[in-house]
């Protein structure tokens, strides 16, 4: 193998990690907000229990 073969393979590599890296990013904040509207979809008043209608 050539020096340039090996810089090809080594650069190929780390666009691979690279690009898995930035799938997996968008995967967790994807699943993020996915669980954040969950948990959300009906607001409660912290303070007396009732649905707020204000701001509505």
């Amino acid at each position: 193998m050539t020096a340039y073969e090996i810089v090809m393979v080594v650069l190929g590599i780390l666009g691979l990690l690279v690009s898995f890296g930035g799938l997996l990013i968008a995967l967790l904040v994807f699943l993020d907000k996915r669980s954040k509207r969950k948990n959300n979809a009906h607001p409660v008043c912290q303070r007396n229990g009732r649905l707020s209608m204000r701001g509505s």
